[in-house]
């Protein structure tokens, strides 16, 4: 089984690319997969520009994820390891009801997708993934949608939405109106998100006033 069989406890999904293991570890999950979706949840229209979003962060582990604004709403996010080993990301910030989220989905440079076929890359679906925020001035908290739970409340009918389990993933497969209207209401239920991911934000010493 190679590294892209796993990630995090899962089971295996044949085509895992490296960009999708390390947003998994930019949130700080451990032992469970984070949901996807087919469709946008935050559409160019429903994006919004974060205030203090943008910058250097730190996790409690000692990677970093750098967060710069392209256009209204719209960012890149680049996380680097204790490695060094960067990998790239692009995201749109939105609301759903109360909840302040960022939709990220992958952007490989070509080293990224290395050892995939043009072929093979051709037949992949690029995944949406959701991530909760709670941004207080120089410290962020980042959640995923707990999949277990909303693969429970699928089943149990409280959550009507379209969706697919490709080998333990969950994907939901709604168009984005959709997906909006039922996950704004779901996201109001305690015990939806998974573990809080921490970060701080890394301060020059220009901008922290010397200090």
């Amino acid at each position: 089984m190679g590294n892209d069989d796993v990630v995090h406890g899962c089971r295996n999904i044949r085509i895992r690319p490296r960009w999708l293991v390390a947003l998994a570890a930019v949130i700080s999950v451990r032992g469970a997969c984070a949901p996807l979706s087919v469709a946008p949840v935050v559409s160019e229209n429903e994006a919004i520009e974060v205030p203090g979003l943008a910058g250097k962060w730190v996790s409690e582990d000692g990677d970093t994820t750098t967060i710069a604004a392209l256009r209204a709403g719209q960012y890149a996010l680049s996380f680097t390891d204790k490695d060094e080993r960067a990998t790239r990301f692009q995201a749109r910030a939105g609301r759903l009801g109360e909840r302040l989220v960022l939709d990220i989905y992958a952007k490989p440079e070509k080293n990224e997708a290395a050892g995939l076929t043009e072929t093979l890359l051709g037949t992949l679906i690029p995944g949406h993934m959701l991530v909760v925020l709670e941004l207080r001035g120089d410290s962020v908290r980042a959640a995923m949608l707990e999949q277990d739970s909303l693969k429970s409340a699928i089943r149990a009918g409280t959550l009507r939405t379209p969706s697919l389990d490709l080998d333990g993933t969950l994907v939901l497969t709604a168009p984005t109106d959709s997906l909006r209207a039922a996950l704004a209401k779901y996201l109001e239920r305690p015990g939806v998100l998974g573990e809080w991911g921490r970060f701080g934000r890394v301060r020059t010493a220009a901008a922290g006033g010397g200090t």
